[in-house]
């Protein structure tokens, strides 16, 4: 196993290790409140000496758990409160972001949030913007900047599977086939153009398939509102549940997005018909 790929593989078990130690405190703290909420590091050591395998040697273990735990250290999510000489005589606290991140999966910044995207396999544009968005999970503002912008990416991406689609069906598409690739042309009548298109033609074609249309340009008229507000100079601040509401507006309309688009490609893997007039 490569380094890179035994850091992931701890990491992973570190980070389900603390979700499961939070989880018993705050059971703990329900029958005691007057319990220290900070938990030992031994037990992270632990998950990492009895779950990963093939076994990590101690020394190996130690500079690992080290690396990580500084790493959430750097990105707010947990503090130490006591840092003795060995890893056994550690002991931290969860932030308050810190909590929400690695615990909540509706979180933006938690690990799972993208799965439903990802498993519908998002392209890696949209994708990388997302990831920004999580890791801008410290200021609202930039989430929902980067969740604009992804969906856009998104939505561009729809385009031009249905570009696509209309080529294999024989089909024209002159004005947005030319728009969709055009820096000068803004998104939003990308969108108009591409929603009028649909609107005119798509059922006269494909009967059965639901185009959600109207609910895409709902969203998209609100992230940019949002995402210009947040982009521009205009003194806007988002809060966190505005960011957070925002990420799962994106999450659960991006996978309405995604499996429209799937459903435009497996059309488009069919057999090729024959020309039809525009």
């Amino acid at each position: 196993m490569t380094g890179q790929g035994l850091r992931e593989i701890g990491k992973q078990v570190v980070l389900q290790s603390l979700r499961e130690q939070y989880l018993k405190t705050c059971e703990r703290l329900q029958s005691n409140p007057e319990q220290p909420a900070r938990f030992a590091v031994s037990e992270l050591d632990n998950a990492l000496a009895y779950k990963v395998h093939p076994p990590i040697p101690k020394w190996l273990r130690y500079n690992l758990l080290r690396e990580l735990l500084w790493e959430l250290v750097r990105q707010g999510l947990i503090y130490p409160y006591h840092i003795g000489d060995t890893v056994e005589n550690w002991s931290i606290w969860f932030t308050e972001r810190g909590t929400d991140a690695i615990c909540n999966e509706s979180s933006p910044s938690h690990p799972r949030f993208l799965r439903g995207l990802v498993e519908l396999e998002i392209s890696d544009t949209a994708l990388i913007y997302l990831e920004e968005a999580m890791q801008c999970s410290a200021s609202p503002t930039a989430v929902v900047m980067m969740a604009g912008v992804a969906t856009e990416a998104l939505i561009i991406d729809l385009i031009n599977a249905y570009c696509a689609f209309l080529t294999h069906e024989g089909l024209q598409a002159t004005k947005l086939q030319k728009q969709v690739i055009s820096p000068a042309t803004t998104v939003s009548d990308k969108i108009r153009t591409f929603v009028a298109d649909v609107e005119e033609r798509w059922r006269s074609f494909c009967t059965g398939i639901d185009a959600p249309v109207a609910q895409i340009q709902a969203l998209q008229v609100a992230i940019a509102q949002n995402r210009n507000a947040a982009g521009h100079p205009t003194g806007v601040r988002f809060r966190t549940e505005e960011a957070e509401a925002q990420m799962n507006m994106v999450r659960v309309q991006g996978r309405r997005i995604l499996e429209w688009m799937r459903e435009i490609k497996t059309l488009s893997a069919t057999t090729p018909k024959g020309p039809k007039d525009a």
